[in-house]
Formats: structure tokens, C-alpha cells, sequence
């Protein structure tokens, strides 16, 4: 059902749909609307590794007026230690594979991502966690929590170290983001 009400999209108003029960207006997340618009993204994956070992991701985010909103999961049955940096200078590394939650879209991010490259300079140190030897589950975490995300500085690099403290620990990963234009 279309509602009387219309919204402004920037170029034009639209009317607005609104349920056929309670003729409320239907409403989703930032979020959930970035899937809709192509402009959601993430990466995956996991490591094993030993005692003292790392796996570092270098995040890039554009100049651009994009921007990046981000959170970051990450979960092992060992021990590990996480920290995150701003303003890192990096060099090298493997490029991450940056998927589209809309399976449909064409849209490519803006960001960069790459997995353990060379660290010139860790810069400021953001954020350090060391987790226990139950680790930390993707489902629930205030990690994965959209109110738990960080707006990355535009131009800045950050530094997402993992770093096991036991050997044989099996480290999973999962980084979300959404790309939108806004004013800073």
C-alpha cells in the first residue's frame, strides 16, 4: 500500500509505503538499507596459528565523502590478543577478497583491505583486548553490535592485529562495513 505521505530522495519525492494493516510506515535499519543499495560489504575467513604468530589486516579507508561505518568479529578457541590502530603506514600484503551482501549488485567498495602487509608504523593504538582461552563468539558480541561500530577517518589506515597467545589456536574472523555518502 502507498501511503499519502512522500519522502524527498535527494532528486525527488517518492510516496512512501506504508503497511496494509495498520497503515504504518515501514521502516529498516541504516544498515539493512546499505544491503539494499549495494553498499554493504564484508570479509571472512580464518587463520591457524601458533604462539606469538599474527594476522594483521591493513583497512584503508578512501578520501572520498564515503563513509565507512565498520565493525569488526573475531572469535578462537585459544587465547589471543587484539589491538587496533589509527593512522598505521603500511606496505605490501596480500589483497582481501571484498564481498557484496547483495548478491546482485555490481557496487565494488571503496575500501581497502589487505592482509598482512608490512608495518612501517602501528600508529595510535585505538583499542586492546586480550581474550581468554574460551574465545569470543560472532553471535552477540557488542563487537558485531551496529552500536558498537566505528566511522573510520577518511584517508586513515587502520591496523586490526590478532596475535594467538597458546599454539593451535584456530582464529575466525568476520569485518562488516557500509559505505554512505554524508557531510563529516
Amino acid at each position: 500500500m502507498i501511503s499519502k505521505i512522500a519522502g524527498w530522495t535527494g532528486s525527488a519525492w517518492r510516496k512512501i509505503r506504508s503497511d496494509a494493516y495498520g497503515n504504518s510506515m515501514g521502516v529498516i535499519e541504516r544498515a539493512h538499507h546499505a544491503i539494499h543499495d549495494g553498499n554493504h560489504y564484508f570479509i571472512a575467513g580464518y587463520d591457524e596459528l601458533d604462539n606469538g604468530n599474527t594476522t594483521i589486516f591493513a583497512v584503508t579507508a578512501p578520501s572520498s565523502a564515503k563513509r565507512i561505518h565498520m565493525t569488526f568479529a573475531y572469535s578462537a578457541n585459544k587465547s589471543y590478543t587484539l589491538q587496533v590502530y589509527e593512522d598505521a603506514d603500511v606496505t605490501g600484503g596480500s589483497n582481501a577478497t571484498l564481498v557484496n551482501n547483495d548478491r546482485n549488485s555490481a557496487n565494488t567498495s571503496e575500501l581497502t583491505v589487505v592482509k598482512n602487509p608490512t608495518v612501517n608504523d602501528l600508529g595510535n593504538l585505538l583499542e586492546e583486548v586480550k581474550i581468554g582461552p574460551s574465545g569470543k563468539k560472532f553471535s552477540g558480541t557488542e563487537d558485531i553490535n551496529r552500536e558498537n561500530e566505528m566511522i573510520l577517518k577518511a584517508g586513515s589506515t587502520y591496523i586490526y592485529k590478532i596475535t594467538a597467545n597458546e599454539n593451535d589456536c584456530v582464529l575466525a574472523y568476520k569485518g562488516y562495513w557500509y559505505e554512505i555518502e554524508e557531510s563529516p
